[in-house]
């Protein structure tokens, strides 16, 4: 089973506006995206960082009432940690992407996660230095040398890393490197690869889609912190 789910919303700032790279670095087929505009230098950050940790809530919480996103005891450390680690893309323009999501039924009116693709795109110019070095503070803390094998290849135009984990489920794997402008870090199995190719012009982004064009002028988007 394959859940479609939208919501457009905007968080206003007079002097915030949404980068327009950001829109053609997303998937054009995406299932959910939230947009995140960096405060000017003399702005207040924590307070940024903040609202930005609320919107993402928000949406975990839409997307946790579909019963697409099932939170177990065990992930809260490793969401925690996640949520820490926003301050490593403070300063840079950044988006939250889900591309897929799959539940598998159980019976009963029940089901189970069967697949989840999201992408972390964060447009940092090639200053990746405090990113980079968050990426291992969570491999070291996460992962076990008996458990966990990354996998370096050559593609997209840069050296990818590839973690599996013989802990988790098959389609969870985790993917970064810096492409192009941009960071990315990937979870699952095709959300990276999906990212890298739209932001090498081999796939069609969100910023082509007719629908989201019109809501993104609809709400202001261009002229907001968060979208």
């Amino acid at each position: 089973m394959r859940i479609a789910v939208w919501f457009v919303f905007c968080v206003g700032a007079n002097a915030f506006a949404i980068s327009p790279a950001l829109p053609r670095a997303v998937p054009k087929d995406s299932l959910a995206v939230v947009f995140v505009e960096p405060p000017p230098v003399e702005a207040d950050i924590s307070s940024s960082v903040r609202s930005t940790v609320q919107t993402l809530s928000y949406v975990v919480q839409r997307l946790r009432d579909t019963g697409m996103i099932p939170v177990q005891a065990g992930s809260v450390g490793v969401i925690a940690d996640v949520i820490s680690s926003l301050s490593a893309i403070q300063g840079f323009p950044w988006a939250v992407v889900l591309t897929d999501a799959r539940a598998k039924p159980l019976g009963n009116g029940s089901h189970r996660l069967a697949d989840l693709q999201i992408v972390l795109l964060v447009k940092s110019g090639g200053r990746n230095e405090a990113i980079a070095r968050r990426i291992q503070t969570l491999l070291s803390t996460w992962t076990t040398e008996d458990t966990a094998e990354i996998a370096k290849r050559d593609e997209f135009g840069t050296a990818t890393f590839t973690l599996v984990d013989s802990r988790l489920p098959a389609w969870v794997r985790f993917k970064w490197a810096s492409v192009d402008d941009y960071y990315v870090v990937g979870m699952g199995t095709r959300a990276f690869d999906a990212a890298a190719r739209t932001i090498r012009k081999r796939a069609p982004s969100l910023a082509s889609d007719a629908w989201f064009a019109q809501q993104h002028q609809a709400i202001d988007g261009a002229n907001a912190q968060t979208e």
